[in-house]
Formats: C-alpha cells, structure tokens, sequence
C-alpha cells in the first residue's frame, strides 16, 4: 500500500482545459460589460444630445470601439493589479512572470497582444499550451509570463 501524500499543484503551471474555463467565464463576464458600457454610452451620448455635435451615430458603429476598450481595460487592469482575472480567480489561477514576480502594466499589454498573436493561426498559439512542457501559450512566451494554480487541489487536467 502506497501511503504517500498527494502533490499539491499549488504554484504549478496550469493546464489548458483550467484556463480555456477561465477564458470562457471572462468572456461572459466581458459580454455582460460590454454590453452594458454601450447602453450606459448611448444613454450619456442621448441625454448630453450629443447628436448635434457628432450626428446619428448608431451603437452599431461605436459598440466595437466600446468593447474593445472594455477589453483592453480588463484584462490589462485585472493581470497587473491582482494578477488574475475573475475567470482566472474562479479557477484558482494567476497570471505571474516566469520568475514569480507581478505583471506590469506593459508587460501585461504585451500578453494582450500576444493573445492576438496565439489567435490568428487557428488559436494554435493557444492550443501549444498542450504540448509545451512549461504549459505556457504563444502570449505567455512573448509576455514571459506564465498561468499557475493558486490553490493545491485541482481534479481535472
């Protein structure tokens, strides 16, 4: 009988299917922002008429403006302040350099554009997290960051 104590994945690098779940709960939580940045954008722009200054503008030309702000508020804020987006946190993951240290403001621009760069080729930049010995993904390689589990007990991977 084996009596050994089971390793903590505590500080471990994680596993593509823990961050494509966090990546999928961000999406929601950025859906719900989005869209409620745009209304909130178009109740301002009606109440202030802003129409007389800058014409008929209809939210289906400033809404993919309004996102991508959104976007690159939220991630950028969430990586370099706590280290995790809620996504991330619901999952017990944090985004960390590769030497354990906090993400910077550029530094965490520079994951966010490294997204669009794992995105372009089929999301492959994104699927090499499956094969990459230290788990990290196109982005993470550019930014020298890396995802790790903050909590030790994770049942899936």
């Amino acid at each position: 009988m084996d009596f050994a104590a089971p390793v903590s994945r505590k500080n471990r690098p994680a596993g593509f299917i823990s961050r494509l779940e966090a990546f999928i709960a961000d999406i929601i939580v950025l859906t719900t922002g989005g869209v409620f940045a745009t209304w909130l954008f178009e109740l301002i722009f009606r109440f202030f008429s802003l129409n007389i200054i800058f014409g008929n503008l209809r939210s289906t030309q400033y809404s993919p403006f309004i996102f991508s702000l959104v976007i690159l508020v939220y991630f950028i804020y969430f990586w370099s302040l706590l280290g995790y987006t809620p996504g991330k946190y619901l999952l017990g993951l944090k985004v960390v350099r590769r030497d354990g240290s906090k993400l910077s403001l550029g530094r965490a621009f520079i994951r966010l554009i490294g997204y669009w760069v794992s995105a372009i080729p089929l999301f492959f930049g994104f699927i090499w997290i499956i094969f990459d010995h230290r788990r990290q993904g196109w982005h993470d390689k550019l930014a020298d960051t890396q995802v790790i589990y903050t909590q030790g007990d994770r049942t899936r991977e």
